[in-house]
């Protein structure tokens, strides 16, 4: 009996960390919320989180969201970079506050 009921709970252990690193990878392509975020409701809401994020989180991001690191846009000079992860944008005319690759805050202006 005990170990079925470990086995039960490292299956599920194991299922919810799958289901957590599923949702911070897709978040980062298919949401345009933090996909930081998205990840921690996934670890601490279980199955609630993860089905949570796949009813309210997968809005395909916006459009700015997805071609603002694309260097087609604009003069094609590095616009802005993030100073945690090294992710160019390049949309000179866009206040870029927070990175769209690692969610981090510390996104500069460049000249």
């Amino acid at each position: 009996m005990a170990n079925g009921f470990i086995f039960l709970a490292f299956l599920i252990l194991v299922v919810g960390l799958i289901g957590t690193v599923w949702v911070f990878v897709d978040a980062a392509e298919n949401s345009s919320q933090s996909a930081v975020l998205w990840g921690l409701v996934a670890l601490f809401g279980g199955f609630l989180g993860i089905l949570l994020y796949a009813l309210l989180g997968r809005d395909g991001g916006t459009e700015d969201d997805r071609t603002r690191s694309v260097p087609d846009r604009g003069t094609g000079k590095i616009s802005h970079r993030c100073q945690s992860c090294g992710e160019k944008y390049y949309a000179p005319d866009s206040d870029i506050n927070t990175c769209r690759s690692c969610g981090g805050i510390r996104v500069e202006r460049l000249n």
